[in-house]
């Protein structure tokens, strides 16, 4: 069996599979992962809608923006309205444009 795939993150940075003390996978979503390093004073990687609505940042501060190595595109599809009444369709386009 194969063991866990490397984000290419950690290859760019020579490593096969980030390990020791100063390591830790969470598992967790990314709200979870964020209160995490703020109650250990840690780092974490997240993304910008996450840290943007994120209220518990303790000492947190951002470190870095930007880089394209980053980049976390995210896609969105148009449900139809006609599949019933709880579609918010105006808000759906509005978030989706």
């Amino acid at each position: 069996m194969p063991g866990p795939r490397v984000p290419e993150s950690w290859k760019a940075a020579g490593l096969e599979k980030p390990a020791g003390a100063w390591y830790r996978e969470v598992g967790q979503g990314m709200g979870p992962t964020l209160n995490i390093a703020a109650g250990l004073n840690g780092y974490t990687l997240t993304d910008r809608a996450t840290w943007a609505t994120f209220r518990n940042r303790h000492i947190l501060t951002v470190l870095a923006t930007g880089d394209p190595a980053l980049f976390n595109p995210y896609g969105s599809i148009l449900v139809k309205p006609a599949k019933g009444a709880h579609i918010k369709a105006a808000d759906a386009k509005v978030w989706h444009e």
